[in-house]
């Protein structure tokens, strides 16, 4: 009979790496280890369960944070700036950081900003990584990694435009300075 709760915790733990996971790709950098204290409280996380709640919290407010500054939607902002996503407004609670159902929903409304600018990226011909080139892991499109390199290849492009440019202005300046 105490095997029916173990897997049903083992299940739970699972879930809790699958969210963790879905929300590494939301940070510009992920977080490896499990925290071993609240860094609200300061108590000992004794169980793997307190310690992937305590990861998934941590992730899903910095998450939120980096998402929101990628897309320059403000704490106060009530629509998404390139599909008019509703956001839902940023609910703080007692320690002063967003609560963890509230930044998961807004991530939520930030990931279906993210899939239309990739969609638009990739209709101009920028191509953002499918897979994770050290892993092989499938990387979700509609992630802030996906975007921040969508990004990163649409200012390349701009970059190698404007260089093709000068490069030509000065070649025409140099063959009218040669006549």
């Amino acid at each position: 009979m105490s095997e029916i709760p173990q897997d049903t915790e083992q299940l739970s733990n699972d879930r809790l790496k699958e969210e963790i996971k879905r929300l590494s790709f939301d940070c510009k950098q992920a977080h490896s280890s499990l925290p071993k204290f609240d860094k609200f409280t300061g108590k000992e996380l004794s169980s793997e369960r307190e310690q992937l709640e305590a990861m998934k919290r941590d992730l899903a407010q910095i998450a939120e944070k980096q998402m929101s500054d990628a897309l320059r939607i403000g704490p106060e902002d009530k629509f998404g700036r390139y599909k008019g996503t509703p956001i839902p407004g940023r609910i703080i609670d007692e320690n002063g950081s967003i609560n963890l159902e509230n930044a998961l929903g807004r991530i939520i409304a930030f990931r279906n900003e993210i899939g239309f600018l990739i969609d638009h990226a990739e209709k101009s011909g920028i191509i953002v990584d499918k897979f994770d080139r050290l892993t092989g892991e499938p990387i979700p499109r509609d992630s802030l990694r996906s975007l921040l390199q969508a990004q990163s290849l649409e200012e390349q492009s701009i970059n190698d435009e404007i260089r093709e440019d000068i490069d030509l202005g000065l070649d025409i300046l140099s063959k009218l300075q040669s006549r």
